[in-house]
């Protein structure tokens, strides 16, 4: 038996939730525009049409001891007192299944991450919610962003205590990124400059820089490299190599922007 979770997110997410996103972005869910494009309702339709058929896909799993169909991964990886232990080994196995090149297993594994894609894009809408692009564009970016980290992601690294949440975190930083860039465009087209009436920032740093993006505090790009480096937690080091800079020329913009984003704090521009 298979489950529409997107139409039943309640489980994963309240009903206050979802209807602060909706205020908060203008949308409703069932405006026909934002049903043409729902990426993750496309993504559940064949996820669920593989569940109907769990005999096509197996995963040996050697911590479990026995192979696994698709209901099975979904059942175990769905069950919150699943043992984090195992959870990292199924999603470890998921992974390497993926990177052999089957695009059923791709669809499997973004189908199992679900609920967190869910999540992170409910969390993405809210930072920033006065953008022209909908729901849909988000929902795109944060299943691109997974189909990234599940090509990026070191499963050898000691650091990352659950594979499940790193993958979610690394699809939501590609994501948010995207939102940056797109803050500042729009910003630039509008010629903002602080607003007359200011929004004290509350909630997740995102919202933050989102709105220091769109008041025309620092730019699309700068609130990138505080993103990346404060909020991801990178070192500079890495990010300068991956944008082509220098280490220091990015360490003097980051400067430079977060004093500017600190000024605007304190006097309440944003």
């Amino acid at each position: 038996m298979t489950v529409d979770l997107y139409d039943n997110a309640q489980a994963w997410e309240s009903e206050e939730d979802e209807a602060t996103l909706n205020s908060e972005t203008g949308d409703s869910v069932a405006d026909a525009e934002y049903k043409e494009f729902r990426p993750l309702a496309t993504l559940m339709d064949t996820f669920n049409a593989l569940r109907e058929q769990p005999a096509s896909a197996h995963l040996s799993v050697a911590d479990v001891g026995k192979t696994l169909d698709v209901n099975s991964l979904a059942e175990l990886l769905w069950d919150e007192t699943t043992d984090v232990a195992l959870t990292n080994a199924v999603w470890a196995a998921l992974v390497r299944q993926v990177r052999t090149g089957d695009p059923g297993w791709t669809v499997v594994a973004a189908g199992l991450a679900f609920p967190a894609l869910y999540r992170s894009g409910l969390m993405l809408g809210r930072c920033f919610p006065d953008e022209s692009r909908g729901f849909g564009d988000i929902e795109a970016e944060m299943i691109e962003g997974f189909l990234t980290a599940l090509r990026t992601i070191d499963l050898d690294d000691p650091g990352i205590a659950n594979i499940a949440g790193a993958l979610a975190t690394k699809a939501f930083n590609i994501a948010r990124r995207a939102r940056y860039r797109d803050a500042g465009e729009l910003a630039v087209a509008a010629e903002e400059s602080v607003p007359v009436a200011p929004t004290y920032p509350v909630g997740h740093p995102d919202l933050v820089l989102a709105r220091a993006v769109r008041a025309g505090v620092i730019t699309g790009e700068e609130a990138e490299y505080i993103g990346r480096t404060r909020l991801e937690e990178r070192g500079l080091e890495d990010v300068a190599a991956e944008l082509g800079l220098a280490k220091s020329t990015l360490h003097d913009r980051r400067t430079a922007a977060e004093a500017r984003l600190v000024e605007a704090l304190t006097k309440g521009w944003i």
